[in-house]
């Protein structure tokens, strides 16, 4: 169970970086 929710945290979270590649990423690292 935890691997599997590890997973779709670590999916989630390559999304997000990918999606907030520019301004967006700058302003959330501000």
């Amino acid at each position: 169970m935890q691997s599997s929710a590890i997973r779709s945290l670590s999916s989630l979270l390559s999304f997000a970086s990918s999606l907030s590649s520019g301004p967006v990423r700058s302003g959330l690292e501000k």
